[in-house]
């Protein structure tokens, strides 16, 4: 259909293209009330070495290397299939790695944490953080380490709030407004057409019967 003939059809159906928009308003609202956010906070911890490994400054940052290994054998204990249920059982929506820091060479974990409540996000956050020295005392345990020569942790970072991150709501949003737009001048379209069709097509004569002859 040319533009100028489109234009006509919107003004001639307007009534229509207002429905169509204000229903497409409604739709948008609500995909946005309803689609869930994302809300991610961070922290980092730092793997220290033992107090049997500190020099006679008794500056354990001095010793940190030699902890990578340590660091990444966390990162396995802590995303294990029982803490993966532990953590869905609290957030049927959260999404979190315990990790290595890759942009530092020193043993720090980084916790990150997503989810689609500050709250949750935030709860779960602590609560891997918590996880962190009590794991690394089972593993050193289980070797049966004495106690002067376990690595131990200390928090270095942690977010105060979670933030919301990604377009989530923004993505449906946008999606509703152009499928209902699309849906709505498309059916203006067709209507119109059709409704051109049926008036351009030529009426056909009405044929009667021959009169019959009067009874004598």
């Amino acid at each position: 259909m040319p533009f100028g003939e489109f234009a006509g059809a919107l003004r001639r159906h307007w009534i229509v293209l207002l429905i169509g928009l204000i229903l497409t308003g409604g739709l948008s609202a609500g995909s946005y009330l309803f689609t869930k956010p994302t809300y991610e906070i961070t922290a980092t911890v730092l793997l220290l070495p033992p107090a049997s490994a500190v020099s006679t400054t008794g500056n354990p940052y001095l010793q940190l290397g030699g902890l990578r290994q340590t660091v990444d054998l966390m990162g396995v204990a802590l995303s294990d299939q029982s803490t993966r249920l532990e953590l869905e059982a609290i957030s049927n929506d959260v999404d979190f790695t315990v990790a290595a820091d890759s942009q530092a060479s020193s043993p720090i974990l980084v916790i990150d944490v997503k989810d689609s409540t500050q709250s949750g996000a935030a709860r779960i956050r602590d609560l891997l953080v918590s996880r962190i020295p009590e794991r690394l005392k089972t593993m050193q345990e289980g070797l049966n380490v004495v106690e002067a020569n376990r690595v131990t942790s200390t928090l270095l970072t942690s977010d105060k709030e979670a933030k919301e991150v990604g377009r989530n709501r923004l993505r449906s949003v946008v999606v509703v407004v152009l499928a209902g737009v699309a849906v709505t001048l498309a059916f203006i379209a067709l209507w119109d057409a059709r409704r051109l069709r049926n008036a351009e097509e030529p009426r056909k004569p009405t044929t009667g019967g021959e009169p019959e002859d009067d009874a004598v």
